[in-house]
């Protein structure tokens, strides 16, 4: 015969996840579902959230877990499931019933706050490899630019950058996530700081003879791929606020303009009036990531 707690459980994870699973009310809690509240579902309510507060994993991962938001929730749940346990000695079902599912809400918000050892691993995994995979595409496009420096810094600085991700690797073989992410965040700082100083200012040598405009044009729609790629990551990593992402967004939208009628204009043959365009759709790029807080050098001086 199947115990009751392993029937439980099914319904209790399901529960445990009503707050990122269900539809939201105002105050961010699930919305009220019609349902015919019956004394056996109160006790039902009951014996999970009393399970939860007193005898589960979640309960000794916040006690031991030192996060005083995550206690201060806990604390609020067992404040909940007493007004519930009262309300249901009075024989009003719905405040019962209703209390039961605020305590089951809040033991959930504080779950999330310390999560078990399998979902920071998973949490990690993911952080790991999206950090991998924008490491790379800005490698690429410095490795690029680099060509045209002056000087050797940029190719010293990029082995530095390539060792980092190295490094950033052998530790994530080792299952050592949070050094990779670590060494792969200061790799990928590294990037965006270089790409934005190699390409937005006269760092590239620009003596360089193209042999014909065609040439020079996929050269600046090069530079402007690579301000475009560097706006989403500094999105995510700087995390500017909305107005700010607002601003981004619209100097976004103007480059993705500009960019469209320089490719016209350069299929027309008309390079004088595309290289200009170009060029000042990557300024536009330019402002979208001072506005998301990365550091802009000095614009191209044959920018017009």
């Amino acid at each position: 015969m199947t115990s009751p707690s392993r029937v439980a459980m099914p319904v209790l994870c399901a529960l445990l996840e009503i707050g990122s699973t269900a539809a939201l009310g105002q105050d961010g809690k699930p919305a009220p579902v019609a349902q015919q509240v019956t004394p056996e579902l109160v006790r039902s309510k009951e014996a999970m959230v009393r399970r939860l507060l007193t005898d589960s994993p979640v309960a000794q991962r916040i006690a031991l877990s030192g996060n005083p938001d995550a206690k201060a929730l806990f604390s609020r749940a067992q404040e909940q499931y007493g007004a519930a346990a009262a309300a249901f000695k009075t024989g009003d079902l719905a405040r019962a019933n209703e209390a039961y599912n605020d305590a089951l809400w809040t033991v959930g918000k504080a779950r999330q706050l310390v999560p078990d050892d399998e979902s920071q691993k998973v949490e990690l995994k993911v952080r790991y490899g999206r950090l991998l995979e924008s490491t790379d595409t800005l490698k690429a496009s410095y490795a690029r630019h680099a060509k045209g420096a002056k000087d050797g810094a940029a190719q010293r600085e990029l082995a530095q950058i390539e060792a980092a991700i190295a490094e950033g690797k052998a530790f994530a073989n080792t299952e050592q996530l949070h050094d990779a992410i670590r060494v792969l965040e200061r790799a990928e700082q590294m990037l965006m700081a270089g790409i934005n100083r190699l390409i937005g200012s006269a760092t590239l040598d620009y003596a360089v003879k193209f042999e014909t405009p065609a040439q020079e044009f996929a050269h600046e729609l090069d530079r402007n791929k690579s301000f475009a790629d560097l706006v989403p990551v500094a999105l995510n990593e700087l995390r500017p606020g909305e107005e700010a992402r607002r601003l981004v967004e619209r100097y976004v939208a103007q480059n993705v303009a500009m960019r469209e009628q320089a490719q016209a204009q350069a299929q027309a043959a008309d390079y004088a009036s595309a290289l200009k365009t170009i060029r000042n759709g990557s300024g536009y790029l330019q402002r979208a990531l001072q506005a998301a807080g990365l550091v802009v050098p000095q614009q191209d001086p044959r920018q017009e």
